[in-house]
């Protein structure tokens, strides 16, 4: 297995688990961090400022080849091969 065909089946592995969750009501929401990361401020941080959770959820959505809403464009299935009923 090549270095690509091996990243190719952890993706689709990914895309996989992704949509047996969603077929299982979790979504966008449930895509978080546990509650201390987002409402206390970072000690090591001057400022205190918290995890900005909206901005980096739609930062690794776009990277990861996402919708908005958490799943996978169809470009993307169709690319790894996946049919999705």
């Amino acid at each position: 297995m090549s270095r690509w065909e091996y990243l190719e089946a952890g993706d689709r592995i990914t895309v996989l688990e992704r949509y047996m969750n969603t077929r299982e009501g979790i979504s966008r929401l449930h895509d978080t961090l546990p509650d201390r990361l987002l409402k206390e401020g970072r000690k090591s941080d001057p400022k205190a400022r918290t995890v900005p959770i909206e901005k980096l959820r739609s930062k690794y959505y776009k990277k990861r080849a996402m919708t908005r809403t958490g799943f996978r464009t169809r470009e993307t299935l169709k690319r790894l091969g996946i049919q999705i009923r």
